[in-house]
């Protein structure tokens, strides 16, 4: 289902008043408007902005001038316009003829997209949901409406429908806020075209065939660079073969390299490499790890996270969820089952296409995601913690750059106590923990990481991969044109908070450009920090950095990997 799916899109045919409210002027309403308060209202996509409405729609908040309702967005007026600025993030209760200060007036009702709000400044305001019909002659629409009075009789908080006719000869025109912007693109089947390096020589990615497939680097290969043919690794639970948008994760466990992905059913499936396996070259067949929350059944989209022997995801009901193996389970082959971590922000649930990161801070495992409204949110292990698993509340990481709220599809890379991520203005964003920040729970405010190429912005659903290269943090992601960019912090840069301008690593195959959705992955080989991403044409490209290269910052011409399944390309 698309971000704007069919839930949010195909409110109840109720009937619209016969008689719209007057324009509220309660006194807590104030009719002068700075540009304090405009710059105060969040960044939200259009689904973003629905999902706040459905939140008073759904319990059917009943209408009121002179009260007010308190959710997980804040606290409005309980009626037409207060019902709007809580839906468009606005910091406080608007009226009918003070929402234009937050918006532009559009020329026609045919330009109308969901989240806009359709507004007779004397009289009564709607949030636009979609049109009925393909000649746009009824609206579906959100709102919060009497019959009469300031405090009804009314329906309260609800979906309805409206006739064209009805808006023109009401005086109604379509406003669109500044602060709301359009969902980012969902990924079509397979365009996460992620290549995993396991952090020695061996990489891998999925297919165009959708199987997980794999190559290493060996000084005894004497041609492709090194580099062994690809091959696939089959066999077992779904033939080996993966969901769209899935991504392989790898980490060590009993001193065997073991894998983890989703199967088409969204099951997390594993194999691992044994020398004691005669066939399929040492892999183990793919199984499921089920049982417990959701069955171990992922959300769409959602990545499975190593961390050791401990497994976390998002489940199908958005919930972050983990699994760990132990040798003294005697059932499940050795795995836990799945629990859900809730409570806290959210109650621990997750926004769409949302990865789990992990690190360790003060010898205490923790998370990273984000939530539904996009904040990112974070929770911790300790076993002086008596409930909830020994698990912390999720709680948010606000303040600073966009306050904390990031991109759609945003992945959240840790390195040690500092946090990468990309914010809703598409800027690489970072945080970081230290036990003298005395507020914000020790987290530093929030700041971007701009200047240079493409001024530090990212393509739509792409990552940031971190290093140390020459004992610098180095950072890896993918420009608005597809270049592969970096940057790295130094003591001796005075400006920009001590991170160099972007720049970008181009020459040799595709130029250093990347597929959409493809990520940076970073890995030592023979002691050269390297990069692995997916060219626009699929294949796998790879670059290294040497100090003995005197052109292109030290960086090796992108060369491909090809040769063998799929010829080293993966799915986009």
């Amino acid at each position: 289902m698309s971000a704007l799916g069919a839930t949010l899109l195909a409110p109840p045919a109720t009937a619209a008043p016969e008689k719209p409210e007057k324009a509220e002027t309660p006194a807590t309403a104030s009719m002068t408007v700075t540009q304090e308060d405009i710059a105060a209202s969040a960044t939200l996509t259009r689904s973003e902005v629905l999902t706040r409405a459905r939140s008073w729609v759904d319990p059917n908040v009943k209408y009121s001038q002179l009260k007010s309702y308190t959710n997980q967005y804040g606290t409005y007026r309980t009626d037409c316009s207060g019902f709007v600025s809580m839906a468009w993030g606005l910091s406080r209760s608007e009226t009918t003829r003070t929402l234009h200060n937050f918006g532009t007036w559009l020329n026609s009702l045919d330009e109308l997209k969901p989240g806009d709000a359709i507004n007779d400044v004397e009289n009564h305001v709607v949030l636009f949901v979609s049109w009925t019909d393909s000649s746009h002659t009824v609206a579906n629409v959100y709102e919060s409406t009497s019959y009469g009075g300031i405090e009804g009789p009314d329906p309260g908080t609800i979906a309805s429908r409206y006739t064209r006719s009805k808006l023109v000869n009401g005086g109604y025109r379509g406003l669109r806020a500044h602060n709301v912007i359009d969902d980012a693109p969902q990924a079509p089947a397979g365009v996460r075209s992620i290549v995993t390096a396991s952090g020695g020589s061996q990489i891998f990615g999925i297919g165009a065939d959708g199987h997980v497939m794999s190559t290493f680097w060996s000084p005894n290969i004497t041609d492709n660079g090194g580099w062994h043919a690809w091959f696939a690794i089959p066999t077992g639970y779904a033939d080996g073969t993966t969901a769209p948008n899935s991504t392989v994760s790898v980490t060590t466990i009993n001193g065997q390299t073991q894998l983890f992905t989703t199967a088409p059913d969204r099951h997390v499936i594993s194999t691992f490499w044994s020398p004691s396996i005669p066939t399929n070259g040492g892999w183990h067949d793919w199984f499921v790890i089920p049982t417990g929350h959701a069955d171990g059944v992922t959300a769409p989209g959602s990545v499975v996270t190593a961390g050791g022997t401990q497994l976390f995801t998002t489940a199908a009901d958005g919930h972050v969820m983990s699994t760990f193996w132990s040798p003294s389970i005697p059932t499940n082959g050795g795995w836990h089952e799945w629990f859900a971590i809730p409570t806290g922000y959210a109650n621990g649930k997750t926004a769409p296409n949302s990865t789990v990161s992990v690190t360790t801070i003060n010898g205490q495992a923790q998370l990273f995601t984000t939530a539904p409204d996009r904040r990112v949110i974070s929770t911790f292990w300790s076993s002086s913690i008596p409930t909830n698993g020994g698990w912390h509340e999720w709680f948010a990481i606000p303040t600073g750059h966009a306050d904390g709220i990031t991109a759609p599809n945003a992945t959240i890379t840790a390195g040690g106590t500092q946090l990468f991520t990309t914010g809703a203005d598409g800027h690489v964003m970072s945080t970081f923990w230290s036990p003298t920040i005395t507020t914000n729970g020790g987290w530093h405010a929030w700041f971007a990481i701009p200047t240079g190429y493409a001024d530090g912005t990212t393509a739509p659903n792409s990552r940031i991969s971190v290093t140390t290269l020459n004992g610098q943090t180095q950072l890896f992601t993918t420009a608005p044109d597809g270049q592969v960019i970096s940057t790295f912090w130094s003591s001796s840069i005075p400006t920009n908070g001590g991170w160099r301008e972007w720049f970008a690593i181009p020459t040799g195959y595709a130029n250093g450009k990347s597929a959409t959705g493809s990520g940076v992955s970073v890995t030592t080989l023979n002691g050269q920090v390297q990069l692995f991403t997916a060219a626009p044409d699929g294949q796998v490209i790879s670059t290294f950095w040497s100090s003995s290269i005197p052109t292109n910052g030290g960086w090796h011409s992108w060369f491909a990997i090809p040769t063998g399944h799929s010829n080293g390309h993966v799915r986009i």
